[in-house]
This record gives C-alpha cells, structure tokens and sequence, in this order.
C-alpha cells in the first residue's frame, strides 16, 4: 500500500500512511490483549512493549528511511 508512494518519491505521504498503519496495527494488539478471557502460559511468558515501537513484529517495510532524504545543513 505504501510502496507506490515510495516508488513515485512521494516520502512524506508514504511516512504520514506508515505512521497510520502502524496504529492501527498497535491498536488491534493491544485491543486483543485485552479482550482476551485468560491468556494461554505461551502468551503471558512474552514480555509486553513498553512502546509501540518495541512491538516484536517483522514488519514487512523495515525502518522506510528514504534514500534521497535531504538533510539540513
């Protein structure tokens, strides 16, 4: 979904629609966390996030830092 931002250097959007997708994707965790009855003895040995950003997930698209970034001087 956000590689054809990538593709037409369009950075900025695909960024802002990472960002997005990556709470929804925090959202959905944590909303199944909870909702679940009592948790099985695999699932409450994995430590939990502090951060969303420490969500041990292998997201598919990586850190997304541009190649072309202009860099302030």
């Amino acid at each position: 979904m956000v590689g054809r931002y990538a593709h037409a250097k369009q950075f900025r959007r695909m960024r802002n629609r990472l960002r997005k997708m990556k709470t929804w994707l925090g959202l959905v965790i944590r909303d199944v966390r909870r909702k679940m009855p009592q948790p099985d003895a695999a699932l409450q040995e994995l430590p939990k996030p502090k951060r969303q950003q420490d969500v041990a997930l292998n997201w598919p698209f990586g850190d997304l830092k541009p190649r072309f970034a202009r860099t302030k001087v």
